[in-house]
């Protein structure tokens, strides 16, 4: 059996994009999945140094200059078939080792070093192109419609959930988006009047981002009795974005997390994005999150409305979805890592 090292930076939306491809290698290859984790030991101003020693002496570097460059919390003994990995921070040490065990590696997203070190690149960057890029419509999720479905199925019943549910995905404050105690207290009062006006109750969960200020806020004002089930993650967090998207017809979700986002789209489900009033999106460094967040608008996979407009949220905002079905990372197996993985 082969190894896949999966490396990670710990980032939850690397953590997702990189969890969807190892997942559908283990599936179609059979071969075993080893999480490491990394961290790089190098200071801002040597990563220039770092790269480019990286690029003219990889191959003499090596797992020991892996092992000096960054902190490792363990390796497998099983040498890796393939190597893969998401987020620049990890990008040297995917590349690194690679070489050192003379396999084939893929990275997810634009690396912040030469793109020949890599056997295969999915991109989503519209602007960027190489020989072995390979361009993704969307990002790599391991939620799927019909693993939704069935994570939602489980939950109903383990539950005892009974008639019809929305889902709200609740992110938070970012280096471009803003929040205000306002927002979030007009956020659950508008909850409220949608579960009230449509016969409904909510799955609501917030996340790391949220902050229990905004939790409190969002808990003080929803009505208990119109929500089905509630995690609030700054108290006793869990994982149930999945079955919570499985056992919902709708999802609303803040538009600060891409990740949240995609899985409402990966599970097949018109996905509501909701924005507050101060967002700061750089046009150069954020050009990726616009261009995502348009190109889904545009396909019709999700609608926006800002927060201080969502109390007029009209039910025309809830149809004409094009919904996604079946898997998103099955389709960029066999579109593109199929070849890779199964040389002729």
């Amino acid at each position: 059996m082969k190894t896949v090292w999966l490396i990670s930076d710990g980032n939850p939306g690397h953590y997702n994009q990189s969890k969807a491809i190892a997942e559908i290698i283990g599936e179609v290859k059979g071969w075993a999945v080893h999480w490491i984790t990394v961290k790089p030991r190098y200071r801002g101003f040597m990563r220039p140094t770092v790269r480019l020693m990286t690029e003219r002496l990889g191959g003499l570097m090596g797992l020991g200059a892996g092992r000096v460059l960054f902190t490792i919390d363990t390796l497998p003994d099983e040498p890796p078939g393939f190597v893969l990995s998401s987020g620049g921070k990890t990008a040297v040490f995917n590349a690194l080792i690679a070489r050192h065990f003379s396999c084939a590696n893929l990275f997810i997203g634009l690396p912040p070093i030469s793109p020949a070190l890599f056997s295969r690149i999915l991109l989503i960057e519209s602007h960027f192109t190489c020989d072995n890029c390979q361009s993704l419509d969307f990002l790599p999720t391991p939620v799927s419609a019909e693993g939704a479905k069935r994570a939602g199925d489980a939950f109903r019943q383990k539950n005892g959930l009974k008639g019809r549910y929305w889902s709200l995905l609740i992110g938070g404050n970012s280096r471009s988006h803003k929040y205000s105690a306002e927002e979030w207290q007009q956020l659950a009062q508008t909850m409220n009047k949608l579960a009230l006006e449509n016969e409904i109750q909510w799955l609501v969960t917030s996340s790391r981002r949220t902050g229990l200020e905004a939790e409190n806020v969002l808990q003080d004002h929803l009505k208990p009795e119109l929500v089905g089930h509630a995690t609030w993650w700054g108290s006793a967090p869990a994982k149930v974005v999945k079955p919570y998207l499985g056992a919902s017809d709708v999802v609303f979700c803040t538009q600060d997390s891409l990740t949240m986002l995609t899985d409402g789209m990966g599970a097949g489900k018109p996905v509501i994005a909701l924005g507050p009033q101060h967002v700061v999106v750089d046009e150069v460094r954020d050009r990726f999150f616009l261009d995502y967040i348009q190109r889904n608008i545009d396909k019709n996979r999700i609608k926006r409305i800002m927060l201080d407009e969502l109390n007029d949220l009209g039910s025309e905002m809830l149809t004409g979805f094009e919904t996604l079905q079946g898997s998103v990372a099955q389709e960029i197996y066999q579109s593109g890592l199929k070849d890779l993985l199964e040389p002729v």
